[in-house]
C-alpha cells in the first residue's frame, strides 16, 4: 500500500494562516468582497470581485522553489484596499469597472493580523510586485497588503 505525505506541516501553516485573517473574513462575510483561488493544474485563472478583475497564475516559472498548492484568500476590506493571504501565486489587477483602464499598486507590506488589527511588516517593491503591476506570491505562507489605484 503506498503512503500519503506528510501534510501535517503545510495544514499547520494554513491555519496559521486562516486563524489570524478569521476576525476579517467573518465580518466581511455576505458582502461579496471576499474571493479565494487554489490552482491545480491549471497555468491561469481569473477571479471577479466586485471592483477587479485578479488575473492568477502559478509562480512556479519565476521562482526556483515550486509552490506544491499554489493558492489565495482575497477579501476588499475598503474601495481599493485588498488584504492577500496565500503562496505561489502571480496576481495582476484588472479593472471590472467604469473609469481608469489600469491599476497600479500604491503600497504593498508584508504583515500578520493580530485580534482583526493589520500589522504591517516589510515594505514590498520592485519585483515583489511587478514593477507596480501586480503581486508576487513565493510558495512561503504569506500575508500581503495592498492598496490599489487606477490610472490612464
Amino acid at each position: 500500500m503506498e503512503s500519503l505525505p506528510d501534510f501535517s506541516e503545510k495544514i499547520s501553516k494554513t491555519y496559521a494562516i486562516l486563524t489570524q485573517i478569521a476576525p476579517i473574513l467573518v465580518a466581511n462575510q455576505g458582502k461579496n468582497v471576499i474571493g479565494g483561488a487554489y490552482l491545480v493544474r491549471i497555468v491561469q485563472s481569473n477571479v471577479k470581485g466586485r471592483r477587479l478583475y485578479l488575473k492568477l497564475r502559478d509562480s512556479a516559472p519565476l521562482f526556483i522553489h515550486h509552490s506544491e498548492y499554489p493558492a489565495a484568500v482575497f477579501i476588499q476590506t475598503g474601495p481599493d484596499d485588498y488584504p492577500v493571504a496565500g503562496r505561489g501565486l502571480t496576481i495582476r489587477f484588472t479593472p471590472n469597472t467604469p473609469g481608469d483602464p489600469s491599476v497600479g499598486i500604491i503600497k504593498a507590506e508584508e504583515g500578520v493580523f493580530n485580534n482583526g488589527n493589520r500589522l504591517a511588516g516589510r515594505r514590498l517593491n520592485g519585483d515583489e510586485i511587478l514593477s507596480g503591476k501586480g503581486l508576487q506570491l513565493d510558495g512561503n505562507f504569506t500575508i500581503e497588503y495592498v492598496k490599489l489605484y487606477r490610472y490612464k
